[in-house]
């Protein structure tokens, strides 16, 4: 009991030494907060007193209106739009995102055989999402291309049926027998009795089917063809021209190079199609069998021995002469002494002067003839006049007659002196014999080798589909100066003096761009001239003779003397 009466003392004890602890900590805790609202108060009234600002209102700007944005895209296809079949829209991608978008864009027509490229702005006005700014590509759609399909077919001995206008052939690998035309079929000659297995491939031409052979597998075909027909394309340079042949089905194109086909003489810009020999040496390549194209006429064909078939051109128009003579081409005007300028029609080679006499002929300038010529010596004896034909250029022409070979050779026309005594015949004989032949007077050749040696004078324009004269020989109002090495040119004109680039070389290349100070208020000749030398492509010099020209048309003609 005893022992009870003391736990719950010292209990009631311990419990009131704890409250008077917790009393005294809160005593505590509200003094330190007094003291701390003491020294706010205190410092507060430390400081100055603070200032009253007034807040102001945000000032607002309207923005600034930003410009379209330009953007790329590609034009794919055109499309019926969304919700209306009958109107058209353009499918379209941008460069700027991979998705593709159904628009109508303002001021563009599209055409169907072209991809565009195009730079647009983005409005969306009404109906239009863009508007067009720029064209950047338009390239033409290329249909697709058919693939070839190569087989091999076998066409037996009696293949031939309906009059022998149709082939039947077994393709490879199938028992069916197809029926084909006969001259559909590219590279092959048939022959009767004769079993063909062949390699093919189909060739589509407008619309219709061909077979073209690739390969004669039965009967084997001889590497070497002794007779073969070939085609030559027309030309310019004796030193590169192409012929063509069916090889295996295949055409095949070469280089005649140096050879040459005997019995044929090859003129420029003529296209041929012949049947040679092929002789296959080193310097002889084909000996001509029959020339199919152009066709000869009837009573050429076969000549006569010693003659040779050549070909000369007349008003444009192709002949034929069977001869065991030469032929020799003229230009329309002499040249500065005095001479005629020819050239032969088999040999690549410029106009030349020639000194010599072409006796029985007389040639007036404005004319371009065609002359059947024997050599004599270093002379010619007129034959016949083949073609003359007048070129309307010169307008005061020149007349060169040359001497009658038969009135002044006597090996030819020996003098009639049988009633004149033998002393008189003797002397007659020797003056005859000592007497030579009359040459012409040469007058003093000017020969400008470079063009940059000489100032060239303008003498001939085209104009009105011919080579007008332009100035006589003393005029100066028209004049060009070369510095090739500077790749510039001086054109002095009544208009006034302009400067251009102007590129040349040793072989004939002439391109004149990037002209100075030209007016269009010039004549209308400096306009012509400034025309013309932008167009002509190459150039001849003979002489002091400077001709400009575009396909072998004379644009420009210049008369040249030393600087």
């Amino acid at each position: 009991m005893n022992h009870v009466v003391m736990n719950i003392f010292l209990s009631v004890r311990i419990n009131l030494i704890v409250i008077k602890f917790n009393g005294v900590l809160n005593l505590l805790r509200q003094n330190v907060t007094y003291c701390l609202l003491l020294l706010f108060t205190l410092n507060s009234f430390a400081q100055p007193p603070l200032q009253k600002t007034t807040k102001q209102p945000p000032i607002f700007q309207p923005p600034v209106p930003q410009p379209p944005i330009e953007f790329k895209l590609t034009v794919l296809e055109s499309r019926s739009c969304t919700g209306n079949k009958n109107d058209e829209c353009l499918l379209v991608k941008r460069l700027d995102n991979k998705k593709t978008e159904t628009v109508r864009i303002k001021n563009f027509n599209f055409d169907k055989d072209y991809t565009y490229t195009l730079l647009v702005k983005e409005i969306n006005e009404s109906i239009y999402k863009y508007v067009w700014v720029n064209t950047l590509k338009k390239i033409p759609v290329k249909p697709p291309t058919p693939p070839e399909t190569t087989y091999k077919i076998t066409i037996e001995a009696d293949a031939f049926s309906n009059n022998d206008s149709y082939v039947e052939y077994r393709k490879e690998g199938e028992e069916n027998v197809t029926s084909f035309p006969k001259d559909h079929f590219i590279g092959l000659d048939f022959t009767k009795k004769v079993r063909y297995i062949l390699k093919v491939k189909e060739v589509v031409k407008n619309d219709q089917t061909y077979l073209q052979l690739t390969e004669q597998v039965e009967p084997k075909k001889p590497s070497f063809q002794k007779m073969m027909i070939i085609t030559i394309e027309p030309f310019e340079d004796y030193h590169n021209i192409k012929y063509s042949y069916i090889k295996n089905g295949v055409e095949t194109q070469e280089i005649l190079d140096d050879t040459f086909i005997v019995g044929m003489n090859l003129q420029k810009s003529i296209r041929y199609k012949l049947k040679v020999e092929n002789i296959g040496t080193d310097f002889i390549k084909f000996k001509l069998v029959e020339q199919i194209e152009p066709k000869i006429d009837d009573n050429k064909k076969t000549p006569e021995p010693g003659k040779t078939v050549l070909p000369y051109t007349c008003e444009g128009e192709e002949k034929h002469i069977a001869t065991s003579n030469e032929i020799i081409y003229t230009d329309y005007i002499l040249a500065p002494d005095g001479n005629v300028r020819i050239k032969h029609i088999d040999i690549d080679e410029p106009l030349k002067i020639f000194t010599g006499q072409i006796f029985g002929f007389t040639f007036t300038e404005d004319h371009k003839y065609t002359l059947e010529v024997k050599p004599s010596g270093g002379n010619y004896i007129l034959i016949d006049i083949l073609c003359d034909s007048t070129t309307n250029i010169v307008s005061k022409p020149d007349i060169k007659k040359y001497t009658d070979y038969k009135n002044n050779n006597p090996e030819v026309n020996p003098p009639k002196i049988d009633s004149i005594d033998s002393n008189k015949k003797n002397k007659q004989k020797e003056e005859i014999e000592e007497k030579p032949l009359p040459k012409p007077k040469p007058k003093p050749l000017i020969k400008i080798t470079l063009i940059d040696d000489g100032i060239w004078y303008l003498r001939y324009l085209f104009q009105a589909d011919a080579l007008t004269p332009i100035n006589e020989l003393e005029d100066t109002s028209f004049t060009i100066t070369f510095k090739t090495w500077k790749k510039v040119c001086a054109i002095k004109t009544p208009c006034g003096d302009f400067e251009a680039n102007c590129i040349t070389d040793d072989v004939g290349l002439f391109n004149f761009e990037n002209l100075n100070g030209f007016s269009s208020r010039c004549d209308e000749t400096t306009k012509l001239l400034i025309e013309q030398l932008k167009t002509v492509k190459k150039y001849t010099l003979i002489g002091n003779v400077l001709k400009l020209s575009l396909n072998d048309k004379v644009l420009i003609q210049l008369e040249g003397f030393p600087k």
